[in-house]
C-alpha cells in the first residue's frame, strides 16, 4: 500500500527562503517537522509580483474603517500592488489543483490569512478591524474546507 502525503503549501519565507521584505527568513520547527511528512507547494507571493529581496515594506490599504475598497500598496509613495497581486493570486491557484492545507505568514499584508492590519489611505494608525491579505485571505475563500 502506498502512503499518500497530504499536499500542504508553506508560505517560502518560513524554513525555506530568505524572501521577506528584510531578507528574513521565519523560523518555525513545527513547520520543519510537517514539511518531512507533506508534499509541499510554496511561493512568496510579493517576490512573484517582481518585488525584490530587499524591499520596502507594503501593507493594506482602505478607504473607511468599514475596510471598503482594500488596497495593496508601498506606504508614503502610494504605489498600488493590488492588480498584480491580484492577477498572480488568481492564476496561482488556479493551477494548484486539490490542496488539504495552508501555512501562511501571519499578519503578512499579501499572505496573512486573518489578523492583516489595514491602515487609512497615506495614514499611520491602523484601523481597529483586521481582514485577511489579498493572497492568503482569498485562499480561505477559494479552499474552505482546508
Amino acid at each position: 500500500m502506498k502512503n499518500i502525503k497530504p499536499k500542504i503549501f508553506v508560505s517560502r519565507c518560513i524554513e525555506q527562503c530568505s524572501c521577506r521584505y528584510n531578507s528574513d527568513i521565519v523560523r518555525s520547527e513545527i513547520v520543519l517537522k510537517i514539511m518531512k511528512y507533506c508534499d509541499v507547494i510554496t511561493t512568496c507571493p510579493e517576490v512573484e509580483i517582481g518585488l525584490g529581496i530587499p524591499r520596502k515594506p507594503i501593507h493594506l490599504e482602505a478607504d473607511n474603517a468599514k475596510l471598503e475598497n482594500i488596497r495593496l500598496v508601498r506606504p508614503f509613495t502610494g504605489e498600488d500592488f493590488t492588480q498584480k497581486m491580484e492577477k498572480f493570486r488568481d492564476k496561482y491557484f488556479s493551477s494548484i489543483g486539490e490542496i488539504d492545507g495552508f501555512i501562511f505568514k501571519s499578519k503578512s499584508p499579501s499572505s496573512g490569512f486573518m489578523n492583516v492590519k489595514v491602515y487609512p489611505r497615506g495614514g499611520k494608525a491602523a484601523y481597529p478591524s483586521k481582514t485577511g491579505g489579498i493572497f492568503g485571505g482569498e485562499a480561505v475563500k477559494r479552499f474552505p474546507n482546508t
